[in-house]
């Protein structure tokens, strides 16, 4: 075969489509499905002589095979995944129509094993043949690089082609002084008010401007668009407990690590570890990284869960979930825990199809789900002993994409749900429930919400999406009363269940949707109380007909809106803030001032809390 990476070859142009013969014609609207791998191990003959490196820091090649010309991108994947000793793969490029795919290796170990193996396979009869493909130019070359860490979530400097290790996953500034880090995310703050500065006067273009926002560009120094109000203030995380191992949720995935799977060697058959992915799928990254104490946002009773259950469950001989091929047994661990009580709830997701597929190992008996979750319980049980107040949820799903929270959970051992104490007060918590992940960072934010709001005993509070009803719940006693409004009706029974476990009887919770309830929550209003709105929506935002619906209450002189991802915060501003309209006919709302909150320290994520107050300034015309 020679020097494969030695030589290049220009890639070939895209084909179009011969005109069918009558042989095809009934053909070309189908899938072709690929047929069994070459099943004699020999047939795979040695490669020798790749030491070139196209491209810097990959193995590129092209594959080329007729019976692929109609195949996507996900069927050249599925048929990867079924070839026996097949190594990772860091990119996989296909377009229908073509009859080649592209295809990377992150170093030559790997390159010589999967050119082995792309040259011993048969699709529907034809051979692959794998070539070096040609060299990127150096343009291209940077825009993979960058698409290559974008896909990785920011995870940060990459060995082999992976990711080094958890941490760089899932605390990607764990290294960067924490001063620093305060720096950077006043600049992603600072940037999102001045965004809204932006669309505003993009929203406006021909226009008068609004007193305010006049106002505020006339005040701008130097170039760009000035913040749409001042940041007062960055609430950074003093204390450690606040700061390092603070995550009260961890979900782990089961999987293998990039030191446990090596060249040659079967991903099924490699050692079993609890952590986090390392990568994409769609990048060819399978592999998960192994939980320590470098990983410094996990707490350490969730580090502890996955250590202690990778070894136990791995004697059972069930394979961890492949998500390539969508075969194998455990899927995921998530552990949820009260900071402050030290109650503990573990859920884990099971694949069911796979006991039924694979049977057991070794002996020919075969194993249960029974099995399984006994084995679970014996090692949690084990390792905290029988006075741990914890709690053991088993989540079957064959489903590929639904994980987690999507899936019904069955309570096995133990409590059925978690409290968490926060604001003087206890909230119960169950599996599936939303609750911040840094309690003593969200206790902050909540009192800050408070201030904002200048909550007092004549202030109605509406607490838009309220979830489980923490944000009202720990205002109730500074208001006359609050009005909570959820779509999700397990939510609101919690919500009401908290707020009769602390003992408040001034909040009330509305379950639907709050462009069809919060005028019904209006008509619970006595006499002309002020109210104000607090906001707290997902990275997405709010709806328009929810922002709609909030600005038309006339009874609202304030909202306090949380941003958790700033950069769409002006989606919802410019509807809170653009002028009177046919669709917007009460006062516009105006940007007094806002607040960072590190949240998460150590990612680059924060909130953004701004005070929007109703802009009673009459309009020019």
């Amino acid at each position: 075969m020679g020097n494969l990476l030695s030589q290049t070859q220009p890639t070939p142009p895209l084909h179009a489509p011969d005109t069918p013969d009558a042989s095809s014609a009934g053909k070309r609207k189908r899938t072709p499905s690929p047929t069994s791998p070459a099943s004699n191990a020999s047939d795979i003959k040695p490669l020798s002589g790749i030491d070139a490196t196209p491209d810097g820091d990959v193995h590129r090649f092209i594959v080329r095979c007729p019976s692929i010309f109609w195949c996507t991108r996900k069927d050249i994947a599925r048929a990867l995944a079924k070839i026996p000793r097949m190594p990772p793969y860091g990119g996989l490029h296909k377009i229908t129509r073509w009859d080649h795919f592209f295809i990377t290796f992150p170093n030559k170990a790997c390159a010589e094993q999967g050119v082995r193996c792309l040259n011993a396979y048969k699709y529907r009869g034809k051979p692959w043949e794998a070539s070096a493909a040609a060299e990127h130019s150096s343009k291209r070359r940077r825009i993979d690089n960058t698409v290559r860490e974008s896909r990785t979530s920011g995870s940060g400097p990459m060995d082999d082609g992976v990711c080094k290790t958890a941490a760089m996953v899932t605390a990607k500034w764990r290294d960067v002084a924490y001063e620093e880090q305060l720096k950077r995310k006043t600049r992603k703050w600072t940037n999102a008010l001045s965004l809204v500065t932006k669309e505003m006067r993009k929203e406006l273009r021909g226009k008068r401007l609004l007193p305010w926002l006049d106002d505020v560009i006339s005040k701008r120094e130097g170039k760009g668009h000035p913040a749409c109000c001042s940041l007062v203030q960055i609430v950074g995380a003093e204390s450690e407990r606040g700061r390092m191992y603070y995550r009260n949720k961890n979900e782990f995935t089961v999987g293998v690590s990039p030191d446990a799977c090596g060249m040659g060697h079967d991903y099924h058959k490699s050692t079993l570890t609890i952590g986090y992915a390392l990568g994409l799928v769609r990048d060819g990254q399978v592999f998960i990284g192994r939980v320590d104490e470098d990983c410094v946002t996990t707490s350490k009773t969730a580090r502890e869960i996955a250590q202690c259950l990778a070894p136990a469950i791995e004697k059972l001989g069930l394979q961890p979930y492949d998500k390539r091929a969508h075969e194998g047994y455990w899927r995921q661990v998530t552990c949820r825990e009260g900071t402050r009580t030290g109650q503990v709830l573990v859920s884990v997701v099971v694949n069911p199809s796979a006991l039924e597929e694979n049977g057991a190992p070794g002996d020919g008996t075969r194993i249960s789900d029974e099995d399984c979750q006994k084995t679970v319980i014996g090692a949690l049980r084990q390792h905290f002993g029988m006075d741990k107040e914890l709690g053991i949820f088993w989540q079957p799903s064959s489903d590929r994409s639904a994980v987690g929270g999507d899936i019904p959970a069955i309570h096995l051992h133990g409590i059925s749900s978690l409290h968490e104490e926060m604001c003087g007060l206890k909230f119960r918590i169950q599996p599936t429930a939303f609750f911040q992940v840094n309690t003593f960072m969200a206790e902050r934010l909540y009192n800050l919400i408070g201030d904002l709001a200048e909550v007092d005993k004549e202030t109605v509070v509406f607490d838009v999406c309220c979830g489980t009803g923490t944000i009202g719940l720990s205002l109730a006693r500074r208001a006359h009363s609050v009005v909570g409004i959820e779509m999700n009706e397990s939510a609101v029974a919690d919500a009401q269940h908290n707020a009769k476990l602390n003992g408040i009887d001034n909040a009330t919770f509305i379950a639907g949707k709050v462009e069809n309830r919060i005028y019904d929550a209006i008509q619970q209003l006595d006499g002309n109380r002020e109210c104000v709105v607090i906001l707290d929506p997902p990275r997405a935002g709010l709806p328009m007909n929810v922002v709609s619906a909030v600005r038309a209450m006339g009874a609202v002189r304030r909202i306090v809106y949380v941003a958790c991802e700033p950069n769409n915060f002006w989606r919802n501003a410019l509807g809170f803030c653009r002028p009177r309209s046919k669709a917007f006919r009460l006062e516009p709302f105006r940007p007094v001032k806002a607040y960072g909150l590190d949240l998460f320290p150590h990612t680059d994520h924060g909130e953004l809390v701004v005070l929007l107050e109703r802009d009673l300034v009459k309009e020019e015309k």
